[in-house]
């Protein structure tokens, strides 16, 4: 259970959509995204701090900076264990791994150790990539969102930048959250559209039996 999630929460997320559940409430996402404000607002309110800078797939890596990509995921499961080994097992010159799942997506932190000739674009496709021979090819399939990096410091609080920052924020949980109950929706249609399929096959099959086993009736 999320911290904070309600008993409705849970109750909700065991539901299928088509009977109104959800992975991701709106109370759970609301929760999201007041935690992830909490820690921007604590971070560009401590004197020396570093605020996360907002990255594009073209920005280049620097050797030594911790960065956090947020990627949605095709809805396997996950565990957190997982993403870490991915990364720490693989040719990623990659420390410190930690991750979190949010819904059907994974938030990855890491300091990154190369060259300096890594994009973020190309290196979002290689941690995707290093899952999928971690787990054998079963997935999940990670889809890149967004990425961040610590690499502004301040000596005092920069309003507009924390306002910016939680505004992305507050995107990017709304988008996860969205994404998360899609796929869970098409999901459970599938199964009932499967659910349906089969009722009706067995249906036809069983009255062509009772057809088939009334007597014939002859005239003359």
């Amino acid at each position: 259970m999320a911290a904070g999630s309600t008993i409705g929460d849970v109750f909700q997320n065991a539901l299928p959509t088509y009977l109104g559940g959800a992975p991701v409430t709106a109370h759970q996402e609301a929760l999201q995204k007041q935690a992830a404000a909490t820690q921007i607002s604590a971070v560009a309110a401590s004197p020396g701090a570093q605020v996360n800078v907002g990255l594009t797939e073209d920005s280049t890596m620097v050797n030594g900076k911790t960065y956090t990509f947020v990627f949605t995921t095709d809805g396997t499961p996950v565990a957190v264990d997982t993403l870490i080994s991915a990364l720490t097992d693989s040719f990623l010159s990659v420390q410190s791994v930690s991750a979190t799942i949010i819904g059907n997506g994974a938030s990855i932190t890491f300091t990154y150790e190369g060259d300096g000739t890594d994009m973020v674009g190309d290196y979002a496709n290689a941690i995707t990539a290093a899952v999928l021979s971690e787990t054998s090819g079963t997935g999940p399939i990670l889809t890149y969102v967004s990425g961040t990096n610590n690499s502004q410091t301040v000596a005092q609080v920069i309003a507009p930048t924390v306002v910016k920052q939680v505004a992305a924020s507050n995107a990017d949980q709304t988008q996860l959250a969205a994404q998360a109950n899609a796929a869970a929706k098409a999901s459970d249609t599938a199964q009932l559209l499967g659910f349906g399929t089969l009722a009706i096959i067995a249906v036809a099959v069983g009255l062509f039996i009772f057809l088939k086993a009334q007597p014939k009736v002859s005239v003359g």
